[in-house]
């Protein structure tokens, strides 16, 4: 740790991690542990806050983007980031963009995709989402609260 003042919000996370850890199997899951523990390490903390919050990611009108089977591959992150953005009460671009950057980071280390989901109440309108990967439900199960 450096000398700034502490994150608390990081510390409550790493805190759910190490809680996990110390109540499960620790000699049959060390191995899993230590790869967790790896990953979550190589997370930046905006990135870790953004997955630890991801059951209020929500699913998203799509208006513009390009897919490739299924798996959204450009255009489609202000969508998402303007609905998500207002759900939290965040109204300023620095923010925004820093929450864009952190979901980047996510997307780009494959702890999560954005999927179009089928709308079987209209086929014409896409809604899209955003899953983790099994990594990222991996990783997610050492920051969610118990």
């Amino acid at each position: 740790m450096d000398n700034n003042p502490p994150d608390f919000e990081l510390t409550n996370n790493l805190a759910n991690v190490l809680n996990h850890i110390v109540n499960s199997d620790f000699k049959n899951l060390f191995e899993d542990h230590k790869f967790a523990i790896n990953q979550i390490e190589l997370m930046s903390p905006q990135s870790i806050l953004l997955l630890s919050d991801r059951k209020n990611w929500t699913i998203w009108k799509l208006s513009n983007y390009t897919s490739n089977s299924g798996i959204l591959t450009h255009n489609w992150m202000p969508d998402f980031m303007n609905i998500y953005a207002k759900n939290k009460g965040i109204n300023d671009s620095l923010t925004m963009d820093r929450i864009g950057h952190s979901l980047n980071d996510l997307i780009k280390n494959r702890y999560a995709e954005a999927i179009i989901l089928s709308n079987k109440e209209n086929e014409n309108i896409k809604m899209g989402a955003i899953r983790l990967t099994k990594i990222g439900n991996f990783i997610f199960k050492y920051l969610e609260k118990k």
